[in-house]
Formats: C-alpha cells, sequence, structure tokens
C-alpha cells in the first residue's frame, strides 16, 4: 500500500506540473501577443506623426498662399473626419457626401476609417475615391 500512496503523490505532482507548464505557456503567449499588438500601434503612430506634420507644413502654407495643388489631396488619411476634409480643402459642407452617396447619420463628424469599416468598404479603396474627389473638385472651373 505505500507504494500506491508514493505512486499517487508522484501523479499529482506530475499533473500540476503539466498545469504549470500550460498556465506559463498561455501567460507567455498573451505577452506576445501584446507586444506585438503594442508594437504595431507604435509603427502606425510614427506614421501618424509624420503624416501629421506633412499636413501641418500643408496648412501654414495654405494660410500663406491660399492655393491648394491635386499633390495636397495626397495628405488625405484615414484618421481625417469629413468634416476636417471639407474645412481643409475649402469644399461644400455636403460635396463629399453627395459624391461618394453617403447615408450615415454621423456624417461629417465620422473619421474616413470608420465609415469604410461600418460600410464594409476597404479603406484604402475608399481613401483613393475621397481623394479623387477631391481632386475632382479642385478641378472644377471657379466662378468669378
Amino acid at each position: 500500500m505505500p507504494k500506491d500512496k508514493n505512486a499517487n503523490k508522484q501523479d499529482k505532482k506530475t499533473v500540476i506540473g503539466y498545469i504549470l507548464l500550460a498556465v506559463l505557456v498561455a501567460l507567455l503567449a498573451i505577452l506576445i501577443f501584446l507586444l506585438a499588438r503594442d508594437f504595431r500601434i507604435a509603427r502606425s503612430s510614427v506614421n501618424f506623426g509624420q503624416n501629421r506634420l506633412n499636413l501641418i507644413e500643408l496648412l501654414h502654407r495654405l494660410k500663406q498662399t491660399n492655393s491648394i495643388t491635386d499633390k495636397d489631396v495626397d495628405f488625405i488619411d484615414s484618421w481625417m473626419t469629413f468634416s476636417y476634409v471639407d474645412t481643409v480643402f475649402n469644399l461644400p459642407s455636403d460635396y463629399l457626401q453627395n459624391q461618394l452617396k453617403i447615408s450615415n447619420s454621423s456624417y461629417p463628424d465620422i473619421t474616413l476609417a470608420k465609415y469604410s469599416r461600418n460600410a464594409g468598404l476597404d479603406r484604402a479603396m475608399f481613401i483613393a475615391r475621397v481623394k479623387k474627389a477631391v481632386k475632382d473638385y479642385l478641378d472644377m472651373p471657379k466662378a468669378k
């Protein structure tokens, strides 16, 4: 009988060891996931910061020269709201809504990224459509 108790204790120790190992592996997987997510967020923040600096340069130039070129449309990015795009490019408030056939009740205070996600659209393709609509507006002859 004493052998059975020792064997039983050894089995319990083995099971506890496996449980601890499984918990450690799970914690390690969670840590790797969180680090990867933070890295992705940090990397996108760098891009956002660079885009923001470029946009500040654009706005400064607009203040000085009061002119917008087709090249400036490339500054449009997913973090911008429709209202922001309207303001920067001096668009009528309903222009993008009409051109892109937007019926979202959050318009114009929704970001391009959120709108494209909610509408089930590819973000890059949608932003390209926004840029084209803005370029089309800028290319229209202005009434004097």
